[in-house]
């Protein structure tokens, strides 16, 4: 099965739940998977937090939801 998605028509809220939606199902069958046919036997590569940024043409690169850095209770905040 393949969908029709209308990328042009897309509002911004639905492309941002769009990408997540797409990392979390990634993340999934990679828990069930043991690679790929191309690469059997490999690791899975995503988990954890989502960074989310957009770049709009007013407003350049905006981040939506960006996990801190932190080393052990230290947190470090780039903005």
């Amino acid at each position: 099965m393949e969908y029709i998605i209308q990328w042009g028509t897309m509002a911004l809220q639905d492309a941002i739940d769009f990408c997540i939606l797409m990392i979390q199902t990634t993340s999934a069958i990679q828990q069930f998977s043991n690679g790929i046919v191309a690469d059997p036997g490999n690791i899975p590569g995503v988990g954890g937090p989502i960074d989310v940024a957009i770049i709009t043409p007013d407003k350049g690169f905006i981040w939506i939801n960006r996990k801190k850095l932190k080393i052990g209770e230290v947190e470090k905040d780039f903005d």
